[in-house]
């Protein structure tokens, strides 16, 4: 049974797409002075003849603002003011035909920065015990990119991601503060699509859980 549904997983991204090739139609004949004819579907895709994306992105809503409340282990007197600052990053990508030895046709191989700021204000009656914690999230991660979907105007990929938080703490009450860096485990999964109206220029949104922020979008640009 799990074979099964391993065999399944694996067709998807093959019954479902349109990835680049070439095919060959008609035949080379001196007699009837004919040639074939090859046609591409490349020379409709965008990011004809590159291999390398950049993509700089905006993303929200924040996923870290509901582990600061819970992190912080307050009195149930405590009111508490929180707000984040939505994601920004950027991400490179370096797509790849692996073999026909793989099951998927083209992957991508990239690195994704991002950046994002929260805060929680915590005070018993709003004048006394005041206290602020901050949290700096900079966030890099490897990424793993499968497309399962290759058309003239779109590109659908699967991407998980693994990397780390380089995160700051600061912590303020009164007249005492305190500082603590961490070095934390960070992932993300997720499934994008980018549409190219007629542009070496397209627009990505992606949607995934995991560090950073559930949706994300942005623009991609094919480098080189």
């Amino acid at each position: 049974m799990k074979l099964r549904h391993y065999s399944i997983l694996l067709l998807i991204p093959i019954l479902s797409s349109c990835y680049c090739f070439h095919k060959v139609t008609g035949e080379s004949s001196v007699k009837n002075l004919t040639t074939s004819r090859s046609y591409s579907i490349c020379d409709s895709c965008p990011g004809k003849g590159k291999v390398f994306s950049l993509t700089p992105y905006y993303g929200f809503p924040s996923t870290d603002l509901q582990r600061l409340q819970h992190g912080n282990s307050l009195d149930v007197l405590t009111e508490n003011k929180s707000k984040t600052s939505n994601i920004i990053g950027i991400r490179g990508d370096y797509w790849v035909k692996p073999g026909n030895f793989f099951p998927f046709r083209i992957i991508g191989l990239g690195l994704d920065y991002s950046f994002n700021k929260s805060q929680l204000n915590s005070s018993i009656d709003n004048f006394t015990n005041q206290s602020i914690t901050q949290q700096y999230n900079h966030r890099l991660l490897g990424s793993i990119n499968v497309m399962t979907l290759v058309k003239s105007h779109w590109i659908g990929y699967t991407t998980l991601q693994l990397g780390v938080n380089f995160q700051k703490t600061t912590f303020s009450q009164n007249d005492y503060y305190s500082t603590h860096n961490s070095q934390l485990f960070a992932y993300r999964i997720g499934y994008g699509i980018q549409f190219y109206p007629n542009l070496p220029i397209g627009i990505n949104l992606e949607a995934g859980y995991g560090a950073g922020a559930y949706v994300r979008t942005g623009l991609t640009f094919w480098i080189f």
